[in-house]
């Protein structure tokens, strides 16, 4: 695109500003081009021809005589131009079924929404919900997204082909901003608040470049007929205006976060994450019993074993007689006066043969066995 007869003028907000789904739309500057075609033989073709000119334009004169022209054009003060906007949120069941806008008070049904907006400088500007409109002047929110100037060279494109030591202006090449409305029911420092459901819900505003467009950026073309087609080709006259955009883009990013306590949902989430953890122990079974001992090193093995034995009525019963066998041969060891009990003085005097275990040590722990069994601790008692 080759930027020619550049000029600034000073157009009306209309035909600079353009609303989409979810997006606005600032022109910094455009191509415009007319084409012109008219009747060789028209009365007026001679002052037609001079116009074209003195315009500086193309003339053509194939399929009837026209004139092409170009210019480029600069619109005046559009960084000064205020973004006005409204917003408003709804969350889901889970979160209280909260909503609220921008431009209605609480009178309205939902809550209020407050929004909070704040400058390069670190100030901030609060918009009461209900009261005002959100305002922002587009060069404020160009600075928050470190634009200072629509004058600043755009380092995020190539430099002009034809002088590889030129770079464009932001003016020129425009940009892509993401606008973002963040939503929460926090207090303003940023601390949560002690209740468990807190409708009061705040919106912050914050300007940043698009990541995914951070070269030129614009709405491409319009096209106007001045003069509507007439007549057959070559014995045809219309007046066509086309204009090439570059500007600022301004998408909106509606994000945030409310923070809401709820039961079901807590203990939805206590089941299945009891659920969960029985799955693991499960699955950990399943891969360590199983393993083919080759890969374990025969641990699967000795584990699968230990797991699960195999018992019938005989052996628990002859198991059960060989521990009642050692007992009787150990109570002969520790009746240390043969007088077929144990008691406290037994105890005190089998531990006091053993050479780390002084008399007091072995006193506390007889008679903590003693106790134990409900016996009575005195010493010397039977």
């Amino acid at each position: 695109y080759k930027y020619l007869n550049p000029i600034c003028e000073s157009l009306s907000a209309n035909d600079i500003v353009q609303k989409g789904p979810g997006a606005i739309f600032f022109t910094t500057v455009f191509i415009e081009t007319r084409d012109q075609v008219w009747r060789c033989d028209a009365a007026d073709a001679s002052a037609k021809r001079a116009a074209c000119s003195a315009q500086k334009g193309t003339h053509q004169e194939t399929d009837g005589c026209g004139c092409k022209s170009q210019r480029t054009v600069y619109p005046i003060g559009v960084e000064e131009i205020d973004v006005v906007f409204s917003h408003a949120f709804r969350t889901t069941p889970e979160a209280g079924t909260l909503h609220g806008s921008s431009d209605r008070t609480a009178d309205h049904g939902g809550v209020r929404l407050d929004t909070t907006f704040t400058y390069k400088n670190g100030t901030t500007q609060d918009f009461v919900g209900g009261k005002e409109s959100v305002k922002i002047r587009l060069l404020d929110l160009l600075q928050q997204a470190e634009i200072e100037s629509l004058d600043d060279l755009n380092t995020n494109v190539p430099s002009d082909m034809s002088d590889t030591t030129k770079q464009p202006m932001y003016r020129t090449t425009g940009a892509s901003l993401s606008l973002g409305i963040i939503y929460s029911n926090k207090v303003k420092d940023g601390v949560l608040q002690v209740e468990p459901r807190n409708p009061t819900v705040h919106a912050t505003i914050h300007s940043e470049p698009a990541r995914d467009h951070p070269g030129w950026a614009g709405w491409g073309s319009q096209t106007f007929y001045l003069d509507w087609s007439t007549g057959e080709s070559g014995d045809e006259t219309f007046d066509k205006l086309t204009r090439y955009r570059q500007g600022i883009v301004i998408t909106y990013a509606a994000r945030g976060r409310i923070y809401w306590w709820d039961e079901v949902a807590f203990l939805n989430m206590l089941i299945a994450a009891i659920v969960l953890l029985n799955f693991c122990r499960t699955l950990t079974d399943l891969i360590v019993f199983n393993l083919p001992s080759s890969l374990t090193g025969g641990l699967t093995s000795v584990l699968a074993r230990k797991r699960s034995e195999r018992v019938n009525r005989k052996g628990a019963f002859a198991a059960l007689g060989l521990k009642a066998a050692v007992g009787a041969r150990d109570f002969d060891k520790l009746d240390v006066d043969n007088d077929g009990k144990v008691n406290f003085c037994d105890l005190v005097k089998v531990f006091g043969n053993v050479e780390l275990v002084n008399y007091d040590q072995a006193v506390r722990i007889a008679k903590t066995i003693m106790a134990d069994a409900g016996v009575d601790t005195r010493e010397g008692s039977g």
